[in-house]
């Protein structure tokens, strides 16, 4: 999809009676690929398909051999393996939207807040394959799970999916159809008993990802970290305003405290698509913010 046809379907979807409010969603056995209308080239399981066809092939495989050995060295940890377990076992269609490094690092960050953390948002889920990894942390952590996007037909297929990997989850999951800002304004983020992390892989373009950044700051006393993923994302055309990290910057400024999270390529990546995309080499895939250790950029803030 191109910028301008991504823009206009965003400006529709808006008008949508469900659009600000969470939507019910009734499970079937139903093929969830046809029942969503998810177009067949988004879809990348089997894995050995996925291998030979992606554009990356050569560096996902790379990315994969550095997980086996993740699972024997840091992936020590059991909530991870049982995740991973789930994925091996089960062959319905999904997407991996990060590296398998970026997903080791947030679990392993969720463990070491276990009891302060309660509540997870994911915003953006495409096809579910961040969701699946939260959805297990729920279940491990005894969390909460708010799933967010604009498109009903991904929350739809994502809450599935869900379901159908971790059926114990479902008293934990919401599907929000909306975006960042409009669940904030709406009051879910200061609802929560107590601290929130929310994993931002929504709008990459500068002014919705800003647009976030100051919802974030609107709740920030309820929040108490996040992880922006695709912060090495860029656009071969400037005017695509590929720009995530900037717009983190320019909310927290360039001393932000961060931990790198997910993979680091040592050159550029071209991904080609619409949007003329390509990984840049040497920074970290992802952002993970404590709040507590930052301060917005603004006067008003206290530092």
């Amino acid at each position: 999809m191109s910028r301008e046809d991504e823009h206009r379907y965003c400006e529709t979807i808006r008008q949508a009676p469900s659009f600000g409010r969470f939507i019910e969603i009734h499970p079937t056995d139903e093929d969830l690929v046809k029942k969503y209308s998810i177009p067949h080239e988004s879809i990348t399981l089997p894995a050995h398909q996925y291998l030979k066809e992606h554009p990356l092939r050569r560096w996902i495989k790379r990315a994969l051999g550095r997980h086996r050995s993740l699972i024997y060295t840091i992936g020590k940890n059991r909530y991870f393996r049982r995740y991973m377990a789930r994925v091996r076992d089960n062959q319905i269609p999904y997407v991996h939207q990060c590296t398998y490094q970026y997903y080791a690092d947030l679990i392993h960050y969720l463990a070491e807040q276990r009891g302060e953390i309660k509540h997870l948002c994911e915003v953006g889920v495409f096809l579910g394959g961040a969701s699946v990894l939260l959805a297990q942390a729920a279940v491990d952590f005894d969390l909460t799970l708010d799933l967010i996007d604009l498109n009903p037909n991904y929350l739809g297929y994502t809450y599935e999916l869900i379901l159908r990997y971790i059926p114990e989850a479902a008293a934990r999951v919401r599907a929000f159809h909306g975006d960042f800002p409009t669940y904030v304004e709406a009051g879910h983020i200061q609802r929560q008993e107590g601290s929130v992390f929310i994993q931002f892989d929504a709008s990459h373009e500068f002014r919705f990802v800003l647009k976030d950044m100051v919802a974030l700051r609107s709740a920030k006393e309820f929040i108490k970290s996040f992880a922006i993923q695709d912060t090495n994302l860029r656009s071969k055309e400037p005017e695509n305003e590929i720009f995530v990290d900037l717009a983190v910057y320019a909310m927290f400024g360039f001393d932000v405290r961060y931990r790198p999270v997910g993979y680091t390529w040592s050159r550029d990546i071209w991904i080609g698509s619409d949007w003329e995309l390509y990984l840049s080499k040497d920074r970290p895939e992802g952002f993970l913010i404590e709040l507590v250790e930052n301060r917005f950029g603004y006067p008003s803030d206290e530092v």
